[in-house]
């Protein structure tokens, strides 16, 4: 009975964990991430939807030079 105690408390722990880490990514937002680790967000949503897909693949460009990559929400 210990056993099943205890793992339902980390099985419960474990959800709260990935659950918490998922962040909500929003819209008009360009997430870069690169190799290093980092990751940066450039809040787009002043511009047009046409200009905040520009803009992000302008970042996106840029961030290929230092292993990263960026992607417009």
């Amino acid at each position: 009975m210990t056993h099943r105690i205890y793992t339902a408390i980390l099985i419960l722990i474990a959800s709260v964990t990935v659950l918490q880490s998922c962040k909500k990514k929003d819209a008009g937002v360009c997430y870069c991430d690169y190799v290093s680790g980092d990751k940066k967000e450039f809040n787009l949503k002043a511009l047009e939807r046409s200009e905040q897909i520009d803009s992000c693949f302008v970042l996106n460009k840029n961030a290929n030079a230092f292993g990263g990559s960026c992607e417009l929400e």
